[in-house]
């Protein structure tokens, strides 16, 4: 079900009402660990992979910064990614 709220002064948008916008500082936040999977092994021709390329729209969106938050983030995972992230545990 979609909700239209034509008085919506909001400065936060949903990916997809982002489509086409940049903005400086972006914040995607992941419901769980497994879904850094569009990170660690991008496959966005896989039409089963939705979930991947709107994840990826929203991280792309960013042109100054870009903060991804995960509940939980595995060593392993973290090892992977601090080539290319400053992960910063809080």
């Amino acid at each position: 079900m979609c909700v239209r709220i034509d008085e919506d002064t909001s400065r936060h948008k949903t990916i997809h009402k982002s489509k086409g916008d940049e903005s400086k500082n972006v914040l995607v936040v992941l419901k769980e660990e497994s879904d850094i999977e569009f990170l660690l092994s991008p496959n966005l021709n896989d039409k089963d992979k939705e979930e991947q390329r709107v994840n990826y729209v929203a991280i792309s969106r960013a042109t100054d910064r870009l903060f991804i938050n995960v509940p939980t983030l595995s060593e392993i995972d973290s090892t992977k990614l601090e080539s290319i992230f400053e992960i910063v545990r809080i």
